[in-house]
Parts: C-alpha cells; sequence; structure tokens
C-alpha cells in the first residue's frame, strides 16, 4: 500500500507510535499528537481503522491537562485528573497499540517501497 501524505509527516507518524510502543511517549499525548498528523497521512481518519483510534482517544481525553497545562493545575486536581486518565488509559491501552503496530507497517520506509 503506498502511503498518502507528504514523508515528513509518515515520519512523524511512524516515530510517535514507536515511541508509544516503547514507552517514551504517553498514550494520551501520542495520540493527540498522532491525531493531529491523521490528516497529513490519510484521506479521511473517520474512516480509518487506526487512526479512529487515536482521534476518538484524542476526544475522549482532551480535558486531561498534560505537557505545559500541567503548570497551571493545582496539585490537588492534577492528582485526581491523573487517575481519571490511567483509568481510561488502561481501557485502551491494546487497541491504541495495536493500532500504533499497523501504523509503523504501513508507513515505515519498508512498506512504501
Amino acid at each position: 500500500m503506498i502511503a498518502e501524505g507528504s514523508s515528513s509527516a509518515r515520519h512523524s507518524v511512524v516515530e510517535a507510535a514507536t515511541d508509544m510502543l516503547q514507552g517514551r511517549l504517553g498514550l494520551t499525548e501520542g495520540c493527540r499528537r498522532l491525531a493531529g498528523l491523521a490528516n497529513e497521512v490519510v484521506p479521511d481518519w473517520r474512516l480509518d481503522s487506526d487512526f479512529v483510534v487515536f482521534g476518538g482517544m484524542a476526544s475522549e481525553t482532551d480535558t486531561y491537562p498534560v505537557g505545559a497545562a500541567r503548570e497551571y493545575w493545582s496539585s490537588q486536581a492534577l492528582e485526581r485528573e491523573d487517575e481519571k486518565r490511567a483509568k481510561y488509559e488502561a481501557t485502551v491501552r491494546d487497541s491504541v497499540l495495536k493500532a500504533c503496530a499497523n501504523v509503523i507497517a504501513r508507513f515505515s520506509a519498508s512498506a512504501r517501497r
């Protein structure tokens, strides 16, 4: 299958998915990143079985503070939201990691030959 989009976008997708599989990038952060790249690599993310997983999780977790936004939250609120996020991530972990493996296979350099 020939991948859509620029090689830079495909590279970013593979990099984020690999980082998620190897535990260097959290599920919430990674899904947000991949959802943001979706329109650059697939015609319609809503119809793509892998990117719909990333988009769905990004939507479900959009209220949870990650990255620099955390500095504006109280420690009590962070603790509460982190617990909710961890519970949700546990329920979707397997499907997210499977989608990561799929996009690596689809968009890696060897898949484009």
